[in-house]
């Protein structure tokens, strides 16, 4: 994907992991009873690496490169 978009002359302005942290958790009850907690712990570490590079999907913020 870096690739092609160095081709299209695009660069990476911000690398976020969706799920980074929530579908490695085994217990299915912590999940379920503390979501604000979990989602809190998601935002903290989802553009932190190697969070970041863990998530379940990647969203990627791009800018077309100005010459």
């Amino acid at each position: 994907m870096l690739a092609w978009l160095k081709e299209a002359d695009m660069h990476v302005l911000k690398k976020t992991g969706v799920r980074v942290l929530h579908d490695y958790m085994k217990s299915v009850d912590f999940s379920e009873n503390n979501v604000e907690q979990l989602l809190a712990m998601e935002k903290g570490y989802c553009q932190h690496e190697p969070y970041a590079s863990l998530g379940r999907y990647t969203h990627l913020t791009i800018a077309k490169e100005v010459l």
